[in-house]
């Protein structure tokens, strides 16, 4: 089971700023966020105290951004954390992960990984910008080498059929699954997927995967 958090543009009221295309603008600073972070690091301050748009330059003038950071992906850690225990008390061999453009500095990102993912059972994360568009670059070794090292995680990169043609279609998916754990595929016309040459091109680019797969065994 992946989510997608759908972090498409949106504009906050009260000057909350904008999200541009999957881009955050920052932090969070509502009530919620800002007043639990107040209250956990013992400060006297309320958040009734400081005004929404003053929050972030208050936060700089503690010194304080890189915990608040932390505190917010606590937040969402703990959440997603709860959702894993309820979906494992039914099934324990479910895999949850989600879907992003992963960067490893975001909070919101990091929280979903490290409330999902779990000693017996890794996080499925399926990316999609670059690789939707680029397919399979340098860019991929670089991710796939740092969630080799944080453990636990799959890290399966998308292409968008919109953006690769048939002639290279198997290549990129063969290139992308032996350089990360997979490959997913995305398209909003259901005919691309049923194209012959689509087919065949994927059908090659699989049965390389197994080649490469049973020679490495």
């Amino acid at each position: 089971i992946t989510l997608d958090p759908e972090f498409y543009s949106s504009e906050e009221p009260g000057g909350g700023g904008s999200y541009g295309w999957y881009q955050f603008s920052g932090a969070c600073y509502c009530d919620f966020c800002f007043g639990s972070f107040l209250r956990d690091t013992g400060e006297k301050t309320i958040a009734a105290d400081v005004p929404a748009a003053a929050r972030s330059a208050w936060l700089e003038q503690q010194g304080q951004p890189k915990a608040y950071q932390a505190h917010l992906k606590k937040n969402v850690q703990l959440l997603a954390r709860r959702l894993e225990q309820a979906v494992h008390a039914i099934d324990p061999d479910v895999l949850l992960g989600f879907l992003a453009v992963y960067e490893a500095g975001d909070f919101f990102a990091r929280g979903l990984r490290d409330g999902f993912k779990t000693p017996d059972r890794p996080v499925l994360i399926w990316t999609e910008t670059p690789t939707y568009n680029k397919g399979y670059h340098a860019y991929v070794d670089d991710v796939y080498a740092k969630f080799q090292g944080l453990g636990n995680v799959i890290y399966v990169p998308g292409l968008n059929l919109a953006k690769h043609g048939p002639q290279t279609l198997g290549i990129q998916a063969r290139d992308l699954a032996l350089h990360s754990d997979g490959y997913w595929v995305f398209s909003q016309q259901k005919k691309r997927f049923q194209d012959e040459t689509n087919l065949t091109s994927f059908k090659a680019g699989n049965g390389e995967i197994l080649k490469a797969l049973s020679t490495s065994e």
